[in-house]
């Protein structure tokens, strides 16, 4: 209905995961870290990010998209194992 109102044509059922990204992706290009988060939860971040990297003359490793364990916790509990990248 709101696309109809706009002039816009609809979108195909098909489609709509895609089109939800791209609209998250335009409209969240200045917040923090939505789009990260938006690659993680839908398993895109290396795919992605191992386009981008380069040419922010940068690099990807699919490690980095988990975060480090806070070393306090890890001294805390010798039972983790820091993640992958990180450490020991």
């Amino acid at each position: 209905m709101v696309r109809k109102r706009a002039g816009l044509a609809p979108i195909e059922t098909g489609n709509i995961i895609d089109a939800i990204m791209q609209e998250r992706r335009v409209e969240l290009f200045t917040e923090s870290g939505h789009r990260f988060f938006d690659l993680k939860r839908t398993k895109q971040i290396d795919a992605i990010m191992k386009n981008v990297a380069p040419l922010k003359q940068s690099n990807w490793e699919s490690y980095k998209a988990l975060w480090p364990i806070p070393n306090v916790d890890l001294f805390q509990n010798p039972n983790l194992t820091p993640n992958p990248g990180y450490g020991q």
